[in-house]
């Protein structure tokens, strides 16, 4: 019992150890690296194959017809929308969907009014390096990420405020 509580805090010590003295650094690099990534962006097209002209700051929203916290996310967007405080040219939200019917059915149920972008025809899912769906990425308008998240976002609604206003 007492050799396990000795390895345990040996374990602790090391991991207090790296943190103290590597995490700093690991952290600046790993913040200065995302800071600064630039994308290309593309040319998005809404479904009937008409270019989207996005206006900047933009958010870009990866989602499918199928994904619950898609459908919250989506909605907490929509809603930001209605009451005016956000625009809708401000936003793209591009389906992952594999079978266009199934984004078309979607969105004519949810009464969306910003951009729909489906990345099944331009694989702008591989683009951005989406593996998950919600993904939610915020461009600057130099076109740097200068946010990004996967999954329900608790801060979703603040940093749009503080973003795209």
């Amino acid at each position: 019992m007492l050799n396990l509580i000795k390895r345990h805090l040996l374990f602790i010590i090391f991991v207090l150890g790296i943190i103290i003295f590597r995490g700093p650094e690991i952290w600046k690099n790993l913040r200065a690296e995302y800071q600064q990534k630039s994308v290309s962006v593309p040319i998005f097209k809404n479904l009937k194959g008409e270019n989207i002209n996005p206006k900047y700051p933009l958010l870009i929203v990866f989602w499918a017809s199928w994904c619950g916290p898609c459908d919250i996310e989506l909605f907490r967007i929509q809603n930001l929308i209605e009451r005016n405080l956000i625009e809708s040219s401000q936003v793209v939200a591009v389906s992952i969907d594999l079978h266009r019917k199934d984004l078309e059915m979607a969105i004519s149920k949810r009464n969306y009014t910003f951009p729909v972008s489906w990345s099944h025809e331009m694989n702008l899912s591989d683009q951005f390096e989406v593996n998950v769906t919600p993904t939610i990425i915020l461009l600057n308008k130099d076109h740097k990420i200068i946010w990004s998240t996967s999954g329900l976002s608790p801060s979703l609604e603040l940093r749009l405020l503080k973003e795209l206003k």
